[in-house]
């Protein structure tokens, strides 16, 4: 299953056909479509709210195409979760954040033992959300209450305030994201990698979409690995993430979600992008998407090792997959895990400086549209504040 399946493009074909349409240029594939936005390029995909083809993800994100980006994210992360109501009413919201709060709070004072910090969570955890606003300071209420009206503030605190939580790779002097006791785990997954083939199928580009719902979990929950977090916190939620950005992982053989192939970089960005939603990636995607991708190029990108070096030049890689492997349930995600951690480590050369080379490329390009946000916000801020000018001086500036 292609990409393109999932966009609907079945629909569309029938609505092409109940009104006639005939394409006006001819392929090595045949009949096809050009994009309905640049109109250079043929389209690959097409948009299932409007219907508009298009090529690229840079054609789906222009801003005459926005209206309906929001809702075409918000139903295919949907439909991807069953059908499932993902919306999250204003008492779940306040007792969320509530809580994040009080952890937030309780992390800024370290406590003198491992048992204070546990006892002192168990006693938070018996009080109310009304009784835990009632500790906050009205300032911390007003601010608290800044955040429930506008959650998207907290998907940009994730990255913003990136530094202070950053991955276990990016950790200065970290090379493997286990806590002590925890390194069996992840050396047993590594052993066990080629006990199962790899797929026949080409799924590099799945596990790089697997792999930016992974970073992305590690900065939504504030840790460094997953080992970090089955000793303080509920490993469910860093499932239900997973479920949410990575259902192919979960998807039984019956499902069609199961034989998504996701073809380059680009198409694994906006599949991501997508299942994210606009709740859960703010107002600034493309900044948010190049942080993760310029995580993950770290993580996969080659080392240099003696030749009696037992690990593997993708070791951090694959220590990554085991990491998402130490919080999975069930035997099909375990499975289909191994088999993205073996296609992975086995990826011929020339195929592995091609993903690289796709990465990169990938990063570059939102590099440049992070630039040209940037650029653009600047001239938009120069305008105002002279728009805000007397007027007396602007006659000034233009002699």
């Amino acid at each position: 299953m292609s990409i393109a399946q999932l966009y609907n493009i079945k629909r569309a074909v029938r609505e092409d056909r109940s009104v006639a349409y005939k394409p006006e240029k001819l392929t090595e594939q045949g009949t096809a479509r050009l994009c309905g936005i640049c109109y250079t390029q043929p389209s690959k995909y097409q948009c299932a709210t409007c219907n508009v083809p298009y090529c690229s993800l840079p054609c789906y994100r222009v801003p005459q195409h926005a209206d309906c980006a929001q809702a075409f994210a918000e139903k295919t992360a949907r439909e991807q979760l069953g059908g499932d109501d993902v919306s999250v009413d204003q008492e779940e919201r306040q007792r969320t954040l509530a809580l994040l709060w009080r952890h937030e709070q309780a992390d800024e004072a370290p406590a003198d033992t491992d048992e204070q910090s546990s006892r002192a969570s168990s006693e938070l955890d018996a009080y109310s959300t009304e009784e835990l606003m009632h500790t906050l300071s009205p300032s911390e209420q007003r601010q608290f209450e800044q955040i429930v009206q506008h959650p998207e503030r907290a998907a940009r605190m994730y990255f913003d305030q990136a530094a202070e939580h950053r991955p276990w790779w990016r950790q200065s002097g970290a090379a493997h994201p286990w806590t002590p006791g925890t390194e069996h785990a992840y050396r047993a997954f590594i052993a066990k990698r080629f006990m199962i083939p790899p797929s026949s199928v080409d799924l590099q580009f799945n596990a790089l979409a697997l792999m930016l719902a992974y970073t992305y979990a590690l900065y939504h929950m504030g840790i460094e690995s997953n080992a970090h977090a089955a000793a303080s916190m509920d490993t469910d939620d860093i499932l239900r993430l997973y479920r949410d950005l990575a259902p192919f992982l979960f998807a039984a053989a019956h499902d069609p979600v199961a034989k998504l192939v996701l073809r380059d970089a680009e198409d694994a960005s906006l599949y991501f992008l997508q299942l994210l939603g606009p709740r859960r990636m703010g107002h600034t995607p493309g900044k948010m998407l190049l942080q993760l991708l310029q995580d993950i190029d770290a993580l996969v990108a080659p080392r240099v090792v003696r030749a009696a070096d037992e690990e593997s030049a993708y070791t951090p890689a694959l220590y990554a997959f085991a990491d998402i492997h130490t919080v999975l349930h069930g035997t099909l995600p375990k499975k289909k895990l191994f088999f993205y951690a073996h296609t992975f480590d086995s990826m011929p050369s020339a195929a592995r400086t091609l993903f690289h080379a796709q990465l990169r490329a990938e990063i570059q390009r939102l590099e440049c549209e992070e630039e040209e946000r940037v650029h653009t916000q600047q001239i938009a801020a120069a305008n105002r504040a002279v728009d805000g000018m007397d007027r007396r001086v602007q006659r000034l500036g233009a002699r």
